[in-house]
């Protein structure tokens, strides 16, 4: 995030601070050249905030000259600041200039990665833990649990599921941890999910509370109400419109404004008749405009239901892994979940590390991103109100820049009627085909991919390669065979296809459908958190 001049770290370059990204007057136009600078605002003027809404294309923010926030993007960009390439390839050299440290710890890390898909447990302890480490956390027919420090200092953590086939998709929700999860998970909450009736009676009490005048509203027009950025996802499942929103308004409010009391009456008064003639009109809009695929739990999820569950199975169900190394494995010792704790620093060391974050940083702070597009972000929203930062219409100028939440998918992927790959093109923002002027991001965009995107892929290597080798060689031979407009170049051996750069974002849990049958993804997490112990 960029820093004010004073909080900001030694490492981070005052070209990176705000008062310095603010502060150079913009003079392309006489329009642009009549907004003050942050360091020509007053007092008054720098605690201003409504500067921008979300969803609203805005062109004129006083404190921000080169400021720019188009209607589909999560963040305020500064598309047109040639200063962009003074502070970009200066990252992008060094990161491609950074070679991997030659730490004993990462070398203890990597003989263990290569021992594990065909070496017992035992035999991993017998010949790498540190004496008188090593413990049998559990041992069933289930599930063996092994924990040893590696290297002196290095806390290791195993697991092997014996009743999961990596190979049979349906084999992890048979277990009876899952089963366990899943009943302990869904106690936390005293309420049972919401129907369709009790939904549509606190849509109806909102319209009516709000005096939203929705008489014009007949049947299916909610098809045609878009507000704000588009909800369209990659998967073809359509999520937006006036009622789509509401019935998001409509879960928030009973999950998180009610009391447990009031929840209850809600679920009374649903099923029965209002004496109201207002609500029974509205109550009639709503039923009208009710998208058959909302019956369907499967379909369209109670987002803030689960989120709710989530947040109470992470305090009080969910165990906490706190080894630096946990590594899961099926019956057959195929690996099915690997981390490793600051992976990055391990290979590249603190400073680069660092870097890595100005990358990604200050490339959000120049190039537009899209806002969260997919169903599975319902509950951004009420994000922004646990995190306010986040807020765009809570900022002021020298916070604007870092109220952002986005989402942008660079590579490659198929249509969703083609899971086999048949013909695979590159992403809309690979191409930068959302619209507005990106000629300088695009500019530098493979720079970007190989510098930054590429020290994702050197991270998800150091464990896909030595975990499942068979997994790795396929995916280079698949992205060695797709022609160079159909992909991104990240590295020397590509093997991911897809990469998803998201800025503060949140997603619900979710399994994915339509990626690789059966493959692998990896998640790589950079700069500082301030969630805990909350999930966020």
């Amino acid at each position: 995030m960029p820093f004010r001049w004073k909080d900001a770290p030694a490492s981070v370059p005052t070209a990176q601070t705000i008062e310095a990204l603010l502060g150079r007057p913009n003079e392309s136009t006489p329009v642009t050249k009549k907004i003050k600078t942050f360091n020509e605002l007053t007092g008054p003027e720098r605690e201003r905030n409504n500067l921008v809404s979300l969803g609203t294309r805005c062109t004129r923010i006083p404190g921000d000259p080169f400021g720019l926030l188009t209607s589909w993007a999560g963040n305020v960009a500064h598309p047109e600041d040639a200063r962009i390439f003074d502070i970009m390839d200066p990252l992008f050299d060094e990161l491609l200039s950074g070679k991997p440290m030659k730490d004993y710890r990462m070398k203890a890390i990597n003989s263990l990665l290569g021992l594990i898909p065909t070496t017992s447990f035992d035999q991993i302890v017998e010949e790498l833990s540190v004496q008188e480490t090593y413990k049998v956390v559990k041992e069933n027919d289930q599930e063996t649990i092994v924990t040893f420090k590696l290297a002196s200092s290095i806390s290791v953590r195993l697991m092997q599921c014996k009743d999961i086939d990596k190979n049979d998709e349906s084999s992890y929700g048979r277990t009876t941890r899952a089963s366990l999860s899943r009943a302990q998970t869904v106690s936390q909450l005293d309420d049972p999910p919401m129907t369709k009736e009790l939904t549509q009676h606190i849509m109806a009490l909102l319209i009516t509370k709000d005096k939203i005048d929705v008489g014009r509203m007949e049947v299916d027009e909610s098809v045609i109400i878009d507000i704000g950025p588009s909800n369209t996802s990659h998967t073809g499942f359509r999520c937006g419109g006036f009622f789509y929103d509401l019935k998001k308004a409509a879960q928030e409010k009973y999950w998180y404004d009610m009391s447990p009391g009031e929840r209850s009456a809600a679920r009374q008064e649903s099923g029965y008749i209002s004496n109201d003639e207002q609500f029974n009109a509205n109550l009639v809009i709503v039923q009208i405009n009710w998208q058959s695929s909302w019956d369907s739990s499967a379909w369209d999820p109670d987002y803030f239901r689960i989120y709710r569950l989530d947040q109470m199975a992470a305090v009080n169900v969910w165990e906490l892994i706190e080894e630096d190394v946990f590594v899961v494995v099926d019956s057959n010792r195929q690996v099915i979940f690997a981390n490793v704790e600051h992976l990055c620093q391990l290979i590249w060391g603190e400073q680069l590390s660092e870097v890595l974050v100005q990358c990604f940083d200050m490339w959000a702070y120049f190039t537009p991103l899209p806002a969260p597009e997919s169903c599975r972000h319902a509950t951004d929203s009420h994000i922004r109100t646990i995190h306010p930062e986040l807020d765009m219409s809570k900022a002021t100028a020298a916070t604007l820049p870092n109220a952002r939440m986005c989402v942008a998918h660079y590579g490659s992927w198929a249509s969703q009627n083609d899971p086999h790959g048949r013909r695979i093109f590159c992403t809309m923002d690979t191409d930068f085909l959302r619209g507005g002027s990106t000629a300088f991001s695009q500019n530098l965009f493979p720079k970007f991919s190989l510098a930054a995107l590429g020290k994702a892929t050197d991270m998800i290597r150091c464990l896909v390669k030595p975990l499942d080798r068979a997994y790795y060689d396929e995916g280079v031979e698949i992205l060695s065979s797709l022609e160079d407009e159909n992909k991104i170049t990240t590295n020397e051996q590509d093997f991911l296809s897809l990469f998803a750069l998201g800025i503060n974002e949140y997603t619900a849990r979710h399994t994915n459908k339509n990626d690789i049958s059966l493959g692998l993804a990896g998640l790589c997490t950079f700069g500082s958190y301030t969630g805990r112990p909350m999930l966020c």
